[in-house]
């Protein structure tokens, strides 16, 4: 708006102001951590075995399932993304997860340093799911995944900037997920 206005010195800032966010929010992967991450993202795209995941996901969190997946099943990455982004199956967002980093807990490591990577200052993530612990202990309830309304922003902005082909799932109403047998509604009533 501004250049348009010929307002050449306010255009010239903001357009300053966009690169340093851009500098920020989107660091160079070039170097090695950056690679490896790449080659883990692309290897998630391939496909999925469960057997080991399954096991490990239901030991942890028990058999309220959103998408029934069973020990041994082959789902893709992209079915798994549907199921997670479409009715939230947190057993797909396990699933990848362990798939990607050998365990949950270690994706959640990865998860933490792309937040801090991003310069997300409260966000702290204790699973990759993002439901609550209802545990009774009283350590346990108190690590809850969390973050500020602005690192919401941080993340969603990184999301549909550095990632703009999520909208291809997340625009649909319904997907078939051939590996599971099954059609998943994505739960975004305003669709």
């Amino acid at each position: 708006d501004a250049f348009n206005a010929q307002d050449y010195q306010r255009a010239l800032a903001a357009k300053n102001k966009a690169e340093d966010i851009t500098r920020v929010l989107y660091p160079n992967d070039s170097n090695y951590e950056g690679k490896r991450l790449r080659v883990k993202q692309q290897y998630v795209i391939s496909s999925a075995s469960l057997q080991d995941i399954l096991r490990s996901y239901r030991l942890s969190h028990g058999d309220d399932a959103t998408t029934p997946m069973t020990e041994g099943m082959k789902v893709t990455a992209d079915e798994l993304l549907r199921a997670l982004l479409l009715p939230s199956s947190n057993e797909s967002a396990c699933a990848l997860a362990c798939h990607v980093s050998g365990s949950e807990s270690e994706f959640v490591k990865l998860m933490n340093a792309k937040a801090k990577q991003l310069g997300m200052r409260t966000a702290r993530y204790f699973n990759s799911h993002g439901c609550p612990d209802f545990s009774k202990s009283a350590i346990t309830s108190k690590r809850q995944n969390r973050m500020c309304a602005y690192d919401m922003f941080i993340l969603a902005r990184y999301i549909v900037t550095a990632h703009p082909e999520v909208f291809k799932i997340t625009s649909l109403k319904q997907s078939h997920l051939d590996a599971l047998g099954m059609d998943v509604r994505n739960t975004n009533g305003m669709l």
